[in-house]
């Protein structure tokens, strides 16, 4: 076995065991849905994880806009906003109760530890009118509908089926400027990854 070919195969392994320690999910990272995943609710979708413990897993889809204006999910915005912005759809479960993810806010209008580095999130809808974010600036706040949740072990299995990608979660993922597209391109680069991995180095 020539030196390159024992370089390539450890790298090789190292990759493997990135990718096999990228499935564990946790707080701030992103699901991306597999075409094995059979739950319509989450087709083509990518979700972050909000909450991961031993009770259980919330998230919230972030790549599903809707034509929904806030003012319509919560009346008491059209005095102070408006027909400004939109919400997103955030998941199946509770979808008439709001989840806010905040980039960056100004420090006194948060008082939790963010979910990812530079993001927020909130269930309260007093944040739309105590604080200076704009509603309708989408690169520093976005309105979600509903949510996702799995029950303990529940998102272990799926993952274990394929259904899903775990991938570390960013900000820039989270509020990208093209959430329409985010599926498809994240999809692409871990099949990708896959293909690299499954063909060794050349």
């Amino acid at each position: 076995m020539t030196a390159i070919t024992k370089l390539g195969i450890c790298a090789a392994a190292l990759l493997l065991g990135l990718a096999a320690h990228a499935q564990i999910p946790s707080t701030g990272a992103l699901l991306v849905a597999t075409g094995a995943l059979s739950d319509p609710n989450f087709s083509e979708s990518v979700v972050l994880l909000i909450r991961h413990n031993s009770n259980g897993t919330i998230g919230v889809v972030i790549n599903r806009p809707t034509w929904v204006e806030p003012a319509q999910l919560l009346p008491e915005l059209q005095d102070t906003h408006g027909d400004a912005g939109r919400v997103f759809f955030g998941g199946p479960v509770a979808p008439t109760r709001t989840v806010l993810l905040v980039r960056e806010p100004p420090p006194d209008d948060v008082d939790n530890v963010p979910v990812l580095d530079g993001v927020y999130v909130s269930s309260s809808a007093e944040f739309l009118f105590d604080s200076d974010v704009d509603i309708a600036n989408e690169s520093r706040l976005r309105i979600y509908a509903g949510h996702a949740a799995w029950a303990p072990g529940q998102l272990a299995a799926e993952i274990a089926e394929g259904s899903w990608s775990v991938v570390t979660g960013s900000s820039d993922l989270v509020f990208s400027r093209d959430p329409l597209r985010l599926w498809r391109d994240m999809e692409s680069s871990n099949s990708g990854l896959i293909a690299g991995l499954a063909h060794g180095p050349r």
